[in-house]
């Protein structure tokens, strides 16, 4: 029989959370400061809790934090009262004091734990020890443990294992349903990251939000951070992806009516897909790691998107390149592996040249040298190259317009910009040559894709 432990009264203070709450409401913009630091878990009190959840919620959406907006995505009312004595400059002092506050309650949870195992007969004292240890770290950091025993993995390996005996075509992580891709990818794998490169202008965009339309699609929810495309244009290539239909040819064309009932019937579909999106145009690496954690916790995501990631900084080393680059690629790593989700992030490629003995950072890499190039940081698992490219087909069907050397499909020839536009304005179509490396076997194989502008910019592979 459990003994029965009297537990003094957690500490906490209402006032407290109160008073955080209520300045953030007369500053917003703090909040996604307060995010890096806080979760909703620190607050002791239901009511206040759940009001900073939705702070969070809305401040990763880009909607505007009111009392009225806050009111209503949590439900709670009376919101205007705790601005009263509330001031702004005091929000980090108020966001250290719930920290500690939930910092004491863990370690209270762990003493009455400890008194508990301590005076159960039969209890192995190792494992009590052990136990007591644990929620000594988790009640520290505010997060899960990063270290366990290596034995818990062994029945989701086994399972895994058994999962391919059974199915030998599923792969270990999320499927693209790109049979050749996700072949040599072995799928989105949790906790891996995954970094597209391309010079500007080169579709890497097009390729990602293929890659989370097709998740989507799925029932796979995710994160997107978009740095360079707002929100709203994100929406509409969404609903030019599911729809089939270029939205913005249409419009030249002044028949956009006439696909009114297909454009609203994708537009439902995109409204009910599980994916959530952040369109800040620089986006600090910190705020990134808060939101992906809350939406982990939240909606259970499965894969965070960064496009791009070269607008993505730490105010830490912001003012030193190569380290804030490092910095940041860490971090992504760390997003991804924390929170047990697989990051997709683009960037241009781009190499140092040397000018009157400087190093020009903004010189991109030459195309030729762009197959198999590997990733920028040994802290991605798997680099994808991105480049338009020609065949002898291609020249066939601009009639004689591009020269390459026949007889030879898709091998890795860049396509001059004239040459792209012409393609473009004659067929819609666009051939890219996706070619992958993995840091730790080395080249895997390259798969030529269509990217099809004329319906909507969906992509597909095709046979070589």
């Amino acid at each position: 029989m459990t003994p029965k432990i009297d537990s003094v009264e957690p500490p906490s203070s209402l006032a407290a959370e109160k008073k955080l709450l209520g300045g953030l409401l007369l500053q917003p913009d703090l909040v996604s400061d307060i995010m890096e630091t806080v979760l909703p878990e620190d607050f002791f009190h239901g009511e206040t809790r759940t009001v900073f959840g939705a702070m969070c919620d809305l401040a990763i959406e880009g909607k505007p934090i009111s009392s009225a907006t806050v009111a209503q995505q949590s439900g709670i009312s009376g919101l205007s009262a705790w601005m009263q004595g509330a001031l702004p400059e005091e929000a980090d002092y108020w966001a250290d004091e719930i920290v500690s506050l939930r910092r004491r309650r863990s370690l209270l949870a762990a003493g009455e734990e400890a008194v508990r195992l301590a005076i159960l007969d039969g209890e192995d004292v190792d494992a009590a020890f052990n136990k007591v240890e644990q929620l000594l770290i988790v009640g520290a950091s505010g997060a899960d443990a990063s270290v366990s025993p290596m034995g818990d993995q062994v029945a989701p390996l086994l399972a895994r294992i058994d999962r391919f005996i059974n199915d030998p075509e599923s792969v270990a992580g999320v499927p693209t349903s790109w049979q050749a891709l996700d072949r040599y990818l072995d799928g989105l794998q949790a906790g891996g990251v995954t970094a597209v490169y391309a010079p500007t202008s080169q579709y890497k965009s097009f390729f990602v939000q293929n890659i989370g339309w097709r998740l989507a699609c799925n029932g796979v929810p995710g994160l997107w951070f978009t740095t360079e495309m707002p929100h709203i244009q994100v929406l509409e290539r969404l609903v030019q992806l599911e729809s089939g239909l270029n939205l913005r040819q249409l419009r030249w064309e002044r028949s956009l009516g006439s696909h009114l009932q297909e454009i609203n019937n994708a537009a439902e579909m995109v409204r009910e897909i599980p994916i959530w999106i952040c369109d800040r145009s620089s986006m600090d690496i910190a705020f990134m790691r808060a939101a992906a954690a809350r939406l982990k916790r939240t909606q259970d995501i499965k894969y965070v998107i960064v496009d791009l990631a070269d607008h993505v900084y730490s105010m830490r080393f912001r003012e030193n390149d190569v380290k804030n680059e490092s910095f940041v690629h860490q971090q992504l790593k760390e997003i991804a592996k924390t929170n047990n989700v697989h990051v997709i992030a683009t960037s241009h490629i781009r190499k140092p040249f040397n000018a009157g003995g400087k190093k020009d950072m903004r010189t991109y890499i030459d195309l030729d040298d762009m197959k198999g190039s590997a990733s920028k940081s040994q802290d991605a698992d798997a680099a994808i190259s991105i480049m338009v490219v020609k065949d002898d087909s291609t020249c066939a069907a601009l009639g004689g317009y591009c020269q390459c050397v026949p007889k030879h499909r898709f091998k890795w020839i860049p396509m001059e910009y004239e040459e792209r536009s012409a393609l473009e304005m004659k067929f819609g179509q666009i051939p890219l040559m996706i070619s992958i490396m993995k840091n730790r076997h080395g080249p895997r194989g390259s798969v030529p894709f269509i990217l099809d502008l004329a319906r909507g910019g969906q992509m597909q592979p095709i046979s070589q």
